[in-house]
């Protein structure tokens, strides 16, 4: 045996044999109680029967708000008791640790040609993680997190190969930004280092909005911890040449956002509640700071497919939800209701996001419409109200469309549903090409015997000869003229992209 358990079995014989010498002497009245505290252990002889409370204080004993003691304070004692106090102390700790890095790309992939190229070296993140610890008599019982802080966004290793057959990478007018596995990346005038933008995985894809001079970003991240969740947050990245300066906005619960055409600091949004909201907010990039604010418009119905678009000079902003649409000046805040009949089952189809696009002369509004026998058409509406004329019926519940942005001549695309009363159906989307008034329809994308294209928007590229979209993850540049597509050699799954000058 141990000197340390010898020791103690010594202190209980001793207290057994004290125990027993008071037992046998002492008057029947007296009560022998055991007052365990503080690390020592007493066994105390009472005159009369005294609360714990009582007894604790006249020991020179004081319980602190969080010490725990058995029995309750206001026990009345009897004889034989034990009376056990034990200190608990409360206190927070934090610990910095990385957060790893994760690789894009596998530079030994076989079937591609040409070497794998390193576009981006990985950088670990860091986090800072706060407890709340409990110790019992100075021995910690549990230690539960309070808070977790991202201090440095971990960077992706970034490896790139070109496609077979193809010698470089594309380039392009301007900058894109795509999402990919949760986070959004950036690339201007070609595709041979991709930058990361945010490196916490969790943008929801609500907003991927790009200012018009292609510098500021604003997105929406996930905030709670079940992908299931709604809620979300809105942030901006006011230089996306310093990605890691990103500034969480005050909206929350964000459906879409468009900025302001040539600004960088004001944009629309909506907001889900009741119903769903549209308003106008004016930052400060710098803080995020709201300088301005107003809501223009609460629409009818709250489903959560509200879809805004500004006309290109910035004086009137479209809305269309659940089959009705109309437009908002935002000088004076009158409403032109352009279709009024509204149809839920335009969003049962799980597109929630309707299509809305606006001719560059700021004529017309293209949006998709419930027709006849429940058909999902595409419809032009002239801004006054004047007229409506339906350029493609039965484009389906999930199509979109975009005006080329030359103010001239020029195109209107679309996805056409391969089975458009099966909007669901893994045949998914042609990509079809028109002139601006309908005529010399044809199909653009993709070739015949390929897998069709999943809803998306329609991303023009600033200039009009080029097309930006996803394709079983993958992002293609697609030229507009013969349809010749070039794949973007970025290694991650990609589910959207936007495009700016």
């Amino acid at each position: 045996m141990s000197d340390t358990g010898l020791r103690q079995l010594q202190l209980s014989l001793v207290a057994l044999l004290l125990l027993a010498a008071c037992s046998a002497g002492r008057d029947k009245s007296e009560l022998l109680v055991t007052l365990i505290a503080d690390g020592t252990e007493r066994s105390i002889l009472l005159q009369e029967a005294v609360t714990v409370q009582s007894l604790l204080r006249d020991n020179g004993i004081e319980p602190g708000p969080l010490d725990r003691v058995e029995p309750a304070l206001d026990t009345v004692l009897q004889d034989a008791m034990r009376v056990t106090l034990v200190r608990v102390i409360e206190r927070e700790e934090c610990v910095r640790q990385e957060i790893p890095f994760r690789t894009l790309g596998d530079p030994e992939t076989a079937g591609n040609t040409g070497l794998a190229q390193r576009v981006q070296s990985g950088v670990p993140g860091e986090e800072e993680r706060c407890f709340r610890v409990r110790l019992e008599d100075g021995v910690q019982r549990d230690a539960i997190e309070t808070s977790r802080v991202i201090i440095r966004e971990p960077v992706a290793e970034v490896w790139q190969r070109l496609p077979s057959g193809e010698t470089e990478a594309p380039e392009f007018p301007g900058t894109l930004v795509w999402l990919a596995d949760g986070n959004a990346w950036m690339a201007r005038r070609d595709g041979r280092r991709p930058g990361q933008l945010t490196g916490n995985g969790r943008l929801d894809g609500e907003v991927l909005a790009l200012s018009s001079d292609g510098n500021s970003l604003l997105y929406t991240l996930r905030a709670g911890d079940r992908r299931g969740e709604r809620r979300n947050q809105l942030w901006l990245i006011a230089n996306v040449a310093r990605a890691g300066q990103a500034t969480r906005l005050q909206p929350e619960e964000v459906l879409a956002a468009a900025w302001l055409p040539g600004s960088s600091s004001e944009f629309a949004f909506v907001s889900s509640g009741a119903e769903d909201r549209i308003s106008l907010i004016r930052v400060d990039p710098a803080s995020g700071e709201t300088l301005d604010y107003r809501e223009l418009q609460v629409t009818t119905g709250a489903d959560g497919g509200t879809r805004i678009a500004w006309s290109h000079d910035g004086n009137l902003l479209a809305w269309t939800q659940a089959g009705s649409a109309g437009i908002i000046n935002v000088t004076d805040g009158t409403v032109t209701v352009l279709a009024g009949k509204t149809d839920a089952s335009m969003n049962a189809a799980g597109c929630m996001n309707p299509s809305l696009a606006w001719s560059p002369d700021a004529r017309y509004v293209l949006a998709r419409l419930p027709g006849v026998a429940g058909l999902s058409d595409l419809v032009t509406m002239e801004v006054t109200g004047a007229y409506t004329l339906t350029l493609f019926a039965d484009a389906g519940p999930c199509s979109r469309a975009a005006y080329s942005p030359q103010r001239s001549a020029g195109y209107l695309a679309f996805l056409q549903a391969r089975y458009s009363d099966r909007p669901q159906s893994r045949a998914g989307h042609d990509l079809m090409i028109a002139d601006r008034d309908g005529s010399n329809l044809r199909q653009l994308f993709p070739p015949a015997g390929q897998p069709g294209l999943a809803a998306q928007e329609i991303t023009w590229s600033p200039d009009g000869q080029q097309l930006a979209l996803v394709h079983e993850e993958q992002l293609l540049l697609l030229d507009v003229t013969d349809g010749g597509a070039q794949r973007f050699p970025f290694p991650g799954k990609v589910t959207s992209v936007v495009w700016s000058s």
